[in-house]
């Protein structure tokens, strides 16, 4: 083959390989323009509520604390944005059937008095139904590595999350409970788990969002930085009750449901499938929603490859 030929071989293959690469740049561009366009309407969304959360009514809540936490940083900080969850919760309309009592623990003993049986689990947080909730930071701090509790100190700023904002994602689970209530619908007993728990993480969110004046967007990249722990799990697994490896029911969950509020447009997913009728899940999704729960699963993992591609994970 001559020389000239060669060439002519060579420079058509480096305009392909540009022109592909001209391609999947364009392709990568239009996708993080949209997740942009997404965000912000998660930001303006949160945003333009905030005024009437702030001054919405609240059911009044009891919060018993462990005597190793009395006066400790830990226990206020775990109680700094209860209030705004609940005014929240009342925006939506909903009030608690019970009286609302939190029990803050160091550790499982003093929570442990006074919870069913049946929510004495090892976790940092639980909703146990009948308004009654707690907060373990011995759970946290453990996780974190911390091995003394004396003093209220975080690795970081998205930890410091997770514990100020625990007891708001379990005022999520108490909205979930409360819509249901005088429906007849199975809704709050055949919830997916990643519906479950990826609406109170959202509710969370918010709730952090508005008490502080903070975007949802500047809050979201933090938190989803154990993301790549749920790399390739499928929404579509997260649906029967119970826990999963990873919590990935909370990670995956909450950027699905992120997905289900960008397609109703409307923070109404937090509530509307507990009061739904239907006699399975996937009857109830339909009816709640108009579309599938299968294919907005098969969608929702589409979104959640996307849109934490630029998100940094430890």
């Amino acid at each position: 083959m001559s020389k000239s030929k060669l060439a002519v071989i060579a420079l058509c293959s480096i305009l392909v390989v540009s022109s592909q690469q001209a391609e999947a740049a364009q392709k990568k561009s239009s996708t993080s323009s949209t997740l942009n366009t997404q965000l912000k309407y998660l930001d303006q969304t949160i945003s333009s509520i905030k005024d009437q959360v702030l001054a919405s009514n609240y059911d009044s809540v009891t919060v018993h604390i462990d005597p190793q936490l009395v006066n400790s940083g830990w226990a206020a900080d775990a109680t700094s944005n209860l209030t705004t969850a609940l005014k929240l919760m009342n925006y939506f309309g909903y009030s608690s059937s019970s009286p609302l009592n939190v029990y803050l623990s160091l550790g499982p003993d003093y929570k442990n008095k006074f919870i069913p049986t049946s929510c004495q689990y090892n976790s940092g947080g639980g909703s146990c139904g009948n308004g009654i909730m707690f907060g373990d930071i011995k759970w946290f701090t453990d996780m974190w590595g911390w091995n003394d509790q004396s003093k209220s100190t975080y690795p970081d700023e998205s930890t410091k999350l997770d514990w100020s904002a625990n007891l708001p994602h379990e005022i999520g689970h108490v909205l979930q409970e409360s819509s249901g209530n005088g429906t007849g619908s199975q809704g709050r007993n055949l919830q997916p788990a990643w519906l479950r728990e990826g609406a109170a993480e959202f509710f969370k969110l918010a709730t952090y969002s508005i008490q502080n004046n903070v975007s949802y967007s500047s809050l979201r990249t933090p938190h989803l930085k154990y993301w790549r722990y749920c790399k390739g799990v499928k929404v579509s697994s997260l649906t029967s009750q119970g826990s999963y490896p990873s919590s990935c029911e909370y990670t995956v969950g909450l950027v699905a449901f992120e997905l289900l509020i960008i397609k109703e447009k409307s923070l109404k997913p937090l509530y509307l499938y507990q009061q739904t009728p239907g006699s399975t899940q996937s009857e109830i999704f339909k009816n709640a929603f108009g579309f599938s729960q299968d294919s907005f699963q098969r969608e929702a993992d589409k979104y959640f490859v996307t849109s934490t591609a630029n998100v940094p994970s430890n």
